[in-house]
C-alpha cells in the first residue's frame, strides 16, 4: 500500500509528492489456525509474536518458518 501526500517544494514551489511503502505481513497461528496481519517494512524481522485469538507466543526462525510460494500462479483460484 502507498500512502501519498502532496508537499510544496521549499526550492520551486512545485507540488512534490512523498511515497512510503507498506508490507502487509498474514501470520496463521499452528496453535488455533487463527490468522492476522501486520504491515511493516520489507526489512522487518520479528523476534517474538503472540496469537491474537489463544494468546500463544511464537518466535520468528527465519529457517523454520513456512513460507507462502512467491510465484502467485501457483495457488488454487
Amino acid at each position: 500500500m502507498l500512502i501519498l501526500s502532496s508537499i510544496p517544494s521549499a526550492i520551486d514551489g512545485e507540488m512534490r509528492m512523498r511515497v512510503n511503502k507498506e508490507t502487509i505481513w498474514h501470520f496463521t497461528c499452528q496453535s488455533c489456525n487463527g490468522w492476522w496481519s501486520i504491515a511493516n517494512s520489507d526489512k522487518w524481522e520479528p523476534k517474538k509474536l503472540y496469537c491474537p485469538h489463544c494468546g500463544k507466543q511464537r518466535t520468528h526462525d527465519n529457517e523454520k518458518i513456512e513460507w507462502v510460494a512467491e510465484n502467485f500462479d501457483d495457488l488454487p483460484g
